[in-house]
């Protein structure tokens, strides 16, 4: 595949075709009604077991009636039948306070009957405990459940009371059941808040990744293109020795331009995966670097028609790694050379302090505040993608402060614009 092919391609991601499916953030389902609609119906059937259980040791045992028995089963099953009805769907957590209202009188009654505490004071136990468990509903409505179920059993034991010396054992257990059953709600009920707001702040990632990957798409497009079209030109044998010689510096300073925009973005992506770049604690020798990196960034200022003046000084040793030092720099530079800076633009390394001082100045480049202030911040919560080549400030600035350093940009009057990078020394350097 050609690079004019791979660049239609990134440039049909615009219109909507396969580039776009493939880069659409999926949507992330948080469950809506089918989660705790599924644990209902989960919960119904464990019930509908243990009430089928208890009628038959109860039966076998006892040889009780199976009457109320059966009534609760068929409630439970009645229950899980209406869980794939509309009107269940609809107004389910009063359904289940409903339906567990129902079960828990049943019990009582069946309590008056067999004259036994323990399967009234079982059930009306267990019900807080299953909607804590199983009814993902709000504390509101478990509060709501565990006011009935106490309601319930005080009712209980003033209309079918059983007189022997463990009510009072009976009641703490009541009184400690609910207690736990409003703890577990309120604790599943902020772990699904923690993890719905996971799953939204993975969504805006998703539609960022989205919308920089498009912007990206376009801006190298047009590069990889002006590429395609001078590489052609310079095919011409027509083409004169002072046309040649200004085509291959454009070239030159798009291949720069291009390189710097993949470089970002990828950086860009990385540091979006844990929300800052990981420096690596590396004891660096500045000059070499800054030495390269200035002169590739003086031949970037003749490509684009400008002077790049710089004064390095012996500098002691950093502890960042050599590369992001040099992204720093490179970053740094690319500003006033992007903003087709007519006057020179220099360079000035120093030590401050414990620290090592990088300051460029470009009286000539027409940048105002509001756009620097914009190339600062995080592109993540900009309403509008940036361009790719316009986020270079807030990387710099991210590894500087990485780096345990620190960035200042300031805006002259009436034009021009002052950065300053000051990154510490390493220990023991100087």
């Amino acid at each position: 595949m050609s690079l004019r092919t791979v660049a239609d391609e990134f440039d049909n991601h615009q219109g909507g075709n396969k580039w776009s499916q493939t880069f659409r953030a999926p949507h992330l389902d948080t469950g809506g009604e089918e989660e705790p609609l599924n644990a209902l119906r989960l919960a119904a059937s464990i019930g509908i077991l243990f009430l089928i259980l208890y009628l038959i040791v109860d039966v076998a045992l006892r040889g009780a009636a199976p009457g109320m028995h059966l009534l609760a089963t068929a409630a439970a099953v009645v229950f899980l039948a209406l869980t794939w009805t509309p009107m269940f769907r609809r107004f389910w957590q009063l359904w289940v306070f409903g339906v567990c209202l129902v079960i828990m009188v049943m019990f009582i009654a069946i309590s008056a009957i067999t004259h036994d505490p323990v399967s009234r004071l079982s059930v009306i136990i267990l019900c807080p405990f299953a909607t804590a468990s199983f009814v993902s509903w709000s504390p509101r409505w478990q509060l709501a459940m565990s006011a009935a179920a106490l309601l319930a059993y005080s009712a209980a034991q003033v209309l079918v009371p059983i007189n022997d010396n463990l009510n009072i054992y009976r009641w703490l257990s009541v009184l400690a059941a609910l207690l736990l059953a409003q703890s577990t709600s309120i604790f599943i009920n902020q772990y699904r808040l923690k993890i719905r707001g996971q799953l939204e702040e993975l969504e805006t990632a998703a539609r960022f990744r989205e919308r920089q990957i498009a912007t990206m798409a376009h801006d190298i497009r047009n590069p990889v293109s002006a590429l395609a079209g001078y590489v052609e030109l310079l095919e011409e044998p027509s083409t004169s020795p002072a046309d040649r010689e200004q085509m291959i510096a454009r070239i030159g300073s798009t291949a720069w331009n291009t390189n710097l925009v993949v470089g970002n973005s990828l950086d860009l992506y990385r540091m979006e995966e844990d929300g800052r770049f990981q420096v690596k604690a590396t004891v660096t020798d500045p000059n070499p670097v800054l030495a390269e990196v200035v002169e590739d960034c003086a031949a970037q200022a003749r490509r684009v028609g400008t002077r790049f003046l710089h004064q390095l000084e012996s500098l002691p040793h950093v502890s960042v790694d050599p590369q992001q030092l040099a992204r720093i720099v490179r970053n740094l530079a690319a500003v006033p050379l992007a903003a087709d800076c007519k006057s020179a633009v220099s360079l000035r390394t120093s030590l401050s302090g414990e620290r090592i001082a990088i300051d460029i100045d470009a009286p000539g480049a027409r940048i105002s505040a509001a756009e620097l202030e914009q190339m600062m911040t995080n592109p993540r919560g900009s309403a509008r993608p940036l361009n790719a080549g316009r986020i270079g400030l807030f990387l710099a600035r991210s590894m500087t402060e990485a780096a345990g350093g620190s960035l200042l940009v300031r805006s002259l009057k009436p034009t021009g614009i002052h950065l300053r990078a000051e990154i510490p020394c390493a220990r023991g350097s100087r």
